[in-house]
């Protein structure tokens, strides 16, 4: 079987590359053959899969990069004809039509793909009669504010689940200019009047939660098949220690829950908290770290793999106090695969991971309060609630998100779309 895997960015930016790079790799080592198509990576980092997909010499058939569209710093006039790519990209499309001539795939597997790399692209892969299957990693199919978060009101945003983007456009939810949101929404109106992703085969939904979204949205349920992510458990060493400091890492945005961290730090000050990550809101979260001079939250920069996991191994626990609805966050993933609980918001598809004194602790969305108590209760277990917990942990990776499990699930579903085309 041929397999072209589709993604907007070609470095690991963040969970949906690090799934594609998973998922990759996985098909590699059961030797299917894997074309990536993308765009060129930022300066400073390598294209995924550039080590396991064959020789120098083969890589040129099997990787097929695109230019990165931008849309700062540039003079009006280039930031007009980047725009213009997003809804038609002639180089793009001529990129593929290689790709496909190349290498006649079977399949292709497409994650986040919208602004960067046209939806259109969709059209042409339906034109040819090659099944195309999508893995659902936000919500941007259903809505143009891709996480749900508003970030006026802070709360979830259902409004453009009809299809209403105007509603959303003029009461800006995604707190954006006017540029940058005009740009979404008609992109978004573009994708409905052309039907662009009715053309895909079948969704792989990481969550039940994405799903039921979907479904509510009027995607044909009988199309979305719930598959969570997969999750190497062999690359991750388990610790049972009780740890020293409790950690967050990811990206740092209002989203994410951040200021609950900066909460919790301040009224339990006998707790180290450990920050790591980059992102819009760093700046500001450095300030009020300051401000309330508090000794006991230590904030670092994106760490490397194995740095990341030696952080991981020291800590008592990882904390995800998401506002947003997440879907299937390796966070939660490599926190259990390392063999430590988490303790994450009650929301979306967390809850499907996190089961309330088994391998960690769910708390009420947005309460301060109830997490700082999920967290008292966690540094309280004695050594042998821990041990038990973190052995959970353990299992419900090992149990719920195997590669190997994964695979043949992902193999049956590629199966059916294929026939499904035919």
């Amino acid at each position: 079987m041929k397999v072209l895997l589709i993604n907007k960015y070609s470095y690991l930016k963040g969970g949906a590359e690090r799934y594609v790079k998973e998922l990759g790799e996985l098909l590699v080592k059961h030797r299917i053959s894997v074309s990536f198509f993308s765009t060129k990576p930022k300066l400073g980092f390598s294209t995924l899969f550039r080590k396991s997909m064959g020789r120098k010499g083969e890589l040129g058939k099997r990787i097929f990069l695109t230019d990165l569209l931008d849309f700062e710093y540039l003079p009006v006039l280039q930031k007009v004809i980047n725009v213009l790519k997003v809804f038609y990209n002639n180089k793009a499309n001529s990129l593929l039509a290689k790709a496909i001539s190349q290498n006649n795939f079977d399949i292709v597997h497409i994650n986040n793909v919208y602004y960067q790399l046209p939806t259109l692209l969709i059209n042409t892969l339906y034109r040819k009669k090659i099944p195309i299957v999508m893995t659902v990693h936000d919500f941007k199919l259903v809505h143009f504010n891709y996480n749900l978060f508003n970030f006026i009101t802070n709360r979830i945003c259902l409004d453009a689940l009809s299809g209403k983007f105007l509603k959303c456009f003029f009461h800006n939810c995604t707190n954006d200019s006017f540029f940058d949101r005009l740009i979404k929404v008609m992109e978004a109106y573009f994708c409905n009047l052309n039907g662009v992703y009715s053309k895909i085969s079948l969704f792989i939904a990481p969550s039940l939660y994405i799903k039921d979204i979907l479904v509510k949205a009027g995607y044909d349920e009988r199309k979305i098949f719930v598959l969570p992510n997969p999750i190497s458990i062999s690359k991750y060493k388990i610790t049972y220690s009780q740890g020293e400091f409790f950690t967050y890492f990811g990206r740092i945005s209002k989203e994410k829950g951040i200021d609950m961290l900066v909460g919790v730090a301040d009224n339990l000050p006998n707790e180290r908290f450990y920050i790591v990550g980059a992102g819009p809101y760093k700046k500001e979260l450095e300030l009020v770290i300051a401000r309330k001079k508090l000794k006991n939250v230590i904030l670092k920069n994106w760490l490397r793999d194995s740095e990341l996991k030696k952080v991981l191994g020291r800590s008592k626990a990882v904390l995800i106090p998401s506002l947003w609805p997440e879907n299937c966050p390796y966070a939660a993933l490599e926190a259990l695969a390392m063999g430590k609980p988490v303790i994450a918001s009650r929301i979306g598809g967390i809850t499907e991971i996190i089961k309330d004194s088994y391998n960690g602790y769910t708390f009420q969305t947005g309460s301060v309060n109830d997490l700082i108590n999920k967290v008292k209760k966690l540094a309280n277990q004695s050594k042998s609630e821990y041990l038990a917990m973190s052995k959970n942990a353990r299992e419900t990776v090992k149990a719920n998100f195997s590669p190997e499990k994964y695979f043949k699930k992902l193999m049956a579903i590629y199966n059916y779309a294929t026939k499904s085309i035919g």
